[in-house]
């Protein structure tokens, strides 16, 4: 079953990576917060928790940093009224 969330669709989703390696693709207006992890404990790859705002969590490969620069870089292009597709999205 695949959750909505993963879906790409539109110039508003960015792409996270999971710890396990599985792409999410996810609506900027879905997403609450971006934590930073201190440690990567165990050595499990995880870098950020990407919270959602129906209170699911990805665990993320991708840095907080560049998910936050990714998720404010959508939002500026959804205000001018354009963007890139899916396809071009940054890889993390």
């Amino acid at each position: 079953m695949r959750d909505a969330h993963a879906q790409p669709s539109g110039n508003r989703m960015i792409k996270i990576t999971d710890h396990t390696g599985r792409k999410h693709f996810v609506s900027i207006a879905i997403i609450s917060d971006i934590r930073e992890v201190a440690e990567t404990a165990g050595g499990n790859g995880i870098r950020a928790h990407v919270r959602l705002t129906d209170g699911r969590e990805i665990h993320s490969r991708d840095e907080a940093a560049q998910l936050a620069r990714a998720v404010n870089t959508r939002k500026e292009r959804v205000r001018q009224g354009g963007g890139p597709s899916v396809s071009s999205l940054a890889t993390f």
